[in-house]
């Protein structure tokens, strides 16, 4: 396994500034190309999009009104606690935040855990996502285009903990990705004519350096066989008799063999279990096992599940999926054990590339406090290093950029989007620049068990897989 990586950057196991500087240094001439281009958008869509939404958000707020009796402003805290609360006398759950003057926070939090009480709850939730997205994004992004209708934002790679980009003026990297108003939003950007979108994109790199980081033999053979990781921690996390692990596993394969553009026969029963299976347990254990990587509680995880499209699951069903992950694959609650006593002792912890993080609140003698920042130490080393990863790609891509620009070819990169990188390039070279580029992702770095990178090209960035 190589050590040294593009541009003398190594692989450590200790602090290293001088190591992370050279890193960051090296991706700063893509990080220029992104200033320098900005996305095209397309104003005609902009507009049809806002009629839609603030036609949506008026017809949602006809039905709640009915439902109430009187007109409910769904943005007023007072209006939405007066109607749950008081007259519907819908209960809110233990541990939720209070204001200030004794009341009951109605935000966001608090409502989705209220979901499946009353239909009012899911209109008040979708009328709030739904003005925060057009306020945001659909009524203020065409006002921020330059005069060749590209919309450009500022990539600040020093303002994060883990050495993550940050976008910012606007914020692109927080367009939703899975809503389907998310990616109509998406979809207001295209490529110019001659031009496609090209997307490539790390495949589960937090889960596979979670693998490579902690040693964990399971996670490991996993990948190395090529298994579903989600389907092996659901059906240990759910406990399922062997029987039906073994039965699910053959499907997952199936499944897996299915994608990969072979033939594959399935009997109906075998579709509508493997369908069933992936949405009450396939998902939330996918969803509860990328939210330990981030530090994600019990409660965090039920409700990031529902947003997933997943089933409503208690806190304990959740805190039993936690369980159940680190059941197995032991290793890692053993690293992340690890890198919690690193905070507690020395009051920091680093990735795979020497970046640091201090921690002194992990020493504190104030419990609460202490807590927080050991459950940071836990998952700070994944998500960092997932991010020198990413910037690795970046550097050695841009010696990719130069060459097909020396053949005449248009490639301008626009985006980083955490463990994604997206360009527009002339369209007769976008496929060949597309697997290239994966192929770069791939082997800027080796790990214990093979990563892979997909690549998608389309003239939309919605359309983008």
């Amino acid at each position: 396994m190589r050590t040294t990586l593009y541009g003398g950057v190594r692989i450590v196991d200790h602090p290293d500034p001088g190591n992370v500087y050279k890193l960051d240094l090296q991706c700063l001439p893509m990080i220029y190309e992104f200033h320098r281009h900005g996305l095209l958008a397309d104003r005609e869509r902009f507009a049809q999009l806002e009629v839609v939404l603030n036609a949506e958000i008026l017809d949602l707020n006809e039905r709640l009104a009915i439902e109430a009796g009187w007109e409910v402003n769904a943005a007023s805290s007072d209006d939405v606690r007066r109607l749950l609360i008081r007259e519907l006398g819908l209960s809110a759950p233990l541990g939720f935040q209070m204001t200030r003057s004794g009341q009951i926070s109605m935000d966001s939090e608090l409502l989705r855990s209220m979901r499946g009480q009353h239909p009012a709850v899911d209109m008040i939730l979708r009328i709030r996502e739904l003005r925060k997205l057009l306020n945001t994004y659909v009524a203020k992004l065409p006002q921020m285009l330059n005069a060749e209708g590209r919309l450009r934002t500022t990539f600040r790679h020093t303002s994060t903990e883990t050495g993550r980009l940050s976008s910012e003026n606007p914020n692109l990297q927080n367009i939703p990705a899975r809503t389907k108003t998310g990616i109509e939003i998406r979809n207001c950007f295209r490529a110019a004519p001659g031009n496609l979108l090209v997307s490539c994109d790390l495949s589960q790199i937090e889960m596979v350096l979670a693998g490579h980081l902690s040693g964990d033999e399971n996670m490991l053979r996993a990948f190395r066989d090529g298994s579903d990781i989600h389907t092996l921690t659901a059906v240990t996390a759910f406990c399922l008799p062997d029987s039906e692990r073994r039965y699910y596993i053959r499907l997952s394969d199936m499944a897996r063999r299915e994608e990969n553009g072979e033939a594959v026969v399935w009997t109906e029963d075998e579709r509508r279990d493997w369908k069933q299976f992936k949405q009450q347990k396939r998902l939330p254990a996918k969803t509860v096992g990328f939210g330990i990587l981030y530090g994600q509680t019990a409660s965090g995880a039920q409700w990031n599940i529902v947003d997933q499209g997943g089933p409503v699951l208690s806190i304990e069903a959740c805190e039993g999926i936690i369980s159940g992950f680190f059941d197995a694959y032991p290793g890692i609650r053993n690293w992340m054990r690890e890198q919690e006593s690193r905070a507690r002792t020395r009051g920091m912890v680093w990735d795979m590339f020497g970046r640091v993080r201090m921690l002194p609140a992990a020493m504190s003698e104030i419990p609460r406090i202490a807590r927080k920042a050991v459950r940071e130490a836990g998952n700070m080393p994944i998500q960092s290093s997932a991010q020198g990863i990413i910037k690795l790609a970046m550097a050695e891509a841009m010696e990719l950029v130069k060459r097909y620009r020396r053949q005449n070819h248009v490639v301008m990169p626009l985006l980083q989007i955490h463990d994604e990188l997206v360009f527009e390039v002339s369209e007769d070279c976008a496929e060949c620049f597309a697997a290239d580029l994966r192929d770069i992702m791939i082997g800027c770095v080796d790990l214990k068990v093979p990563h892979s990178a997909s690549y998608s090209v389309a003239e939309r960035w919605g359309e983008l897989k």
